[in-house]
Order: C-alpha cells, then sequence, then structure tokens
C-alpha cells in the first residue's frame, strides 16, 4: 500500500505542502494551501484527518461512506480510512492541515480498543465535514508540541489515543471501557521509575511494558490511578525539579530546561507557564533563585 508520507512528500499535490512535522512515532503532520481542483486519493497506508483552516469551502467528495456535496467551514473535520481511493474536488483554494496515523501502528491499540469489525470504520465520520471542538483542541496541542519538540513521545502517543477515543465518541462507537486502576505494585514501580528518569524522552510502550500492559490498557488504568495522564505526571515532575534548580542555583534557564528534559528553552517555557502561570525567569525572581536568564 502507498505510503502517505512519500505520497505528501513527492506525489502530485506534494507542491501545495507548506509544513511538514512528526507528530511522533507512526504520526505525520503536514499544513497545505491548496488550489480549487482535484484532491482525490488512491489510498495509503494511514487513517487521514483532515482539519478545514479556511472557511465556506464547497466542494464533492466521498471519504468512504458515498459522494457526498457539501460547503465545509473552518475548523471542521473530514477522514480518510487507510487503503480508501478518497475522491474530493473542491471549488476554491483552500487551507488544510493534516495529521495521519499509520495503520499498521495503531491497529493493535484499535483492536484491543474496539474489538469486533474493522477498527478503522468511524462510521458516519466518514460522510463529509464534521464538527469537533475537543478534537480540534487535541489537533492543536500536537502541532505546538512537534513544532518546538516540548513534549516528546509520551505527549504525541498519549495525544494519538485521545484523537482515536474522540473519534470513536464521534462514531458512537466508544473504545471499551477499563475499570479499576494499576495494582499498588505497578503504580510504585511506574512512579519509582518516573522520579529517576524524569529528563528522558520515555514513551508509553515502555511505561507499558514495566507492568506487562498494553499502551491503551496503561494510559487508562494509570489515569484511575493518579488521576491524571501519564504526560501529565511527567511534566508535573519537570516543573517541580526546575522549580528547585530555579531557586537553589545560578544555571542559565537554558541549563534547567535541558537538564529537566527539553530539547529548547522556547518548549520549556511554553511548559512552564503552562503549569506556574509565568516564565521561568520571573519565577525565578520572584523566589529570589539565582541569576541566569533565559527563556
Amino acid at each position: 500500500m502507498r505510503q502517505f508520507d512519500e505520497w505528501m512528500r513527492s506525489g502530485r499535490l506534494s507542491s501545495y505542502v507548506t509544513e511538514r512535522k512528526s507528530g511522533g512515532e507512526g504520526i505525520k503532520l503536514f499544513e497545505c494551501a491548496q488550489p480549487a481542483g482535484d484532491k482525490s486519493d488512491r489510498g495509503s497506508n494511514c487513517l487521514v484527518l483532515v482539519q478545514l483552516r479556511s472557511d465556506h469551502i464547497p466542494q464533492r467528495s466521498n471519504f468512504g461512506a458515498g459522494r457526498r456535496e457539501f460547503v465545509a467551514l473552518a475548523g471542521q473535520f473530514s477522514l480518510v480510512p487507510p487503503g480508501f481511493a478518497s475522491e474530493i474536488e473542491v471549488f476554491a483554494p483552500q487551507r488544510i492541515r493534516i495529521a495521519s496515523l499509520e495503520a499498521d501502528h495503531f491497529r493493535p491499540i484499535l483492536e484491543e480498543a474496539r474489538p469486533g469489525g474493522d477498527p478503522f470504520d468511524f462510521g458516519v465520520l466518514h460522510d463529509g465535514a464534521f464538527t469537533a471542538p475537543q478534537l480540534g483542541a487535541v489537533m492543536e496541542r500536537m502541532w505546538a508540541d512537534a513544532a518546538d519538540r516540548g513534549g516528546g513521545r509520551l505527549l504525541a502517543e498519549g495525544a494519538a489515543l485521545q484523537l482515536l477515543a474522540l473519534l470513536a465518541r464521534g462514531a458512537a462507537r466508544e473504545m471499551v471501557q477499563v475499570r479499576g486502576g494499576l495494582a499498588p505494585w505497578a503504580e510504585r514501580r511506574v512512579r519509582d521509575y518516573l522520579h529517576t528518569h524524569y529528563a528522558r524522552d520515555t514513551s508509553l510502550s515502555e511505561l507499558a511494558a514495566l507492568v506487562g500492559l498494553s499502551p491503551f490498557h496503561f494510559t487508562r488504568m494509570f489515569k484511575q490511578s493518579t488521576g491524571v495522564a501519564p504526560y501529565a505526571y511527567l511534566r508535573a515532575l519537570r516543573v517541580e525539579q526546575a522549580q528547585a534548580l530555579l531557586a537553589a542555583s545560578d544555571l542559565p534557564v537554558t541549563e534547567v530546561a535541558a537538564r529537566v528534559g527539553y530539547d529548547t528553552p522556547q518548549a520549556f517555557a511554553r511548559m512552564f507557564r503552562a503549569e506556574v502561570g509565568t516564565s521561568p525567569s520571573r519565577w525565578r525572581r520572584l523566589n529570589g533563585g539565582g541569576g541566569g536568564e533565559g527563556a
């Protein structure tokens, strides 16, 4: 089956791609500025989620549930299943954002989470354009994180699972419910690992393997045990360590960022401000820390 990423790099619509980003393992993100015309795709190895960034775009399309004519609005989504040869004709220039999820990578997760039937069949969501504000928020977060490499694998994988869960909910066939949290020994093992390796770019698969669970079940059981998703727990640990360094040392903010696991000071500053409500430098000044300035 044709590779979606390769088609976006060298296929007939590749010249309209304005930005490409990696959204984590098995995930690619694209932004495109396309003229009116035929945008049909002969099918790829990915579940393709497209968000319209323009407004009032008339089109005639088939995303897997039959040909439809409609006017799509800014922020709406369309969804094409793996292997489906879509028919897409748009009658005005458009800007779009795309998240492509490799079917081979996500199939085991979806088969476990949505047993019975085709795990990539999202029913009415293949019918045309649909509105999903929560999905839009996840897309924005994935794009922002990919832009400054802020969250690493744990955030990217968690966001992908959340995206799939929202699609399943929109299709009225939600993922199976996981009841109960982690066993005390398992929660302790994961907490100890994260407290020791908070600066490491850990993946969901690695954490799940520590306690013998799949990433899907681990993510939901961890949240039931701790009240937060794995990435949110890790982020809180990083903030705690960063505050200790800012208050007790003269390390530049850029060095503090690196020590708590961020590739760029911009990513660190964005995370810190989201958690604490102010910049690292200002927090340091207000809390009597050393003099290293930065973000």
